[in-house]
């Protein structure tokens, strides 16, 4: 997850990942191989040929709302007293920001007191063939 919150903020050179995460070089170019293989990354080369720089795809852009309220949770619940170490500043209006879901359909804010989840018929017949295997 670090290495992925920091392409979110946006670092893009291998250096930098290991710099600003505290991970070994080791580490860094595991997750980096395995992020890029997933599709989550994908390699391009730096200007002048030098090395390659790691750019988050479409699928890895579409990580930002979990990576953010994970940040948010982090910043509320695992917090030293000193505050989080960043905010998250809206461009638009100007002000620091959190992440909050709202519904899709009328833009009302979420939670689970006013969500419920219903099984797919996909689902369904899965679930119902899990009972059936448990049971034998």
């Amino acid at each position: 997850m670090l290495v992925v919150r920091e392409a979110f903020a946006g670092t893009t050179l291998f250096d930098e990942f290991v710099a600003y995460t505290g991970a070994t070089p080791q580490v860094i170019s595991e997750r980096l191989k395995r992020l890029v293989e997933a599709g989550i990354f994908e390699t391009r080369a730096k200007d002048k040929g030098r090395g390659s720089e790691y750019v988050m795809t479409e699928m890895g852009r579409d990580l930002h709302p979990i990576i953010s309220t994970i940040i948010v949770f982090g910043d509320k619940w695992l917090s030293d007293g000193k505050g989080p170490p960043q905010v998250t500043r809206h461009v638009g209006c100007g002000c620091v920001t959190a992440p909050r879901l709202a519904c899709s359909e009328c833009s009302e804010f979420v939670s689970p007191a006013n969500l419920t989840r219903e099984p797919s018929p996909a689902m369904q017949r899965y679930r119902a063939r899990m009972l059936t295997a448990a049971s034998k």
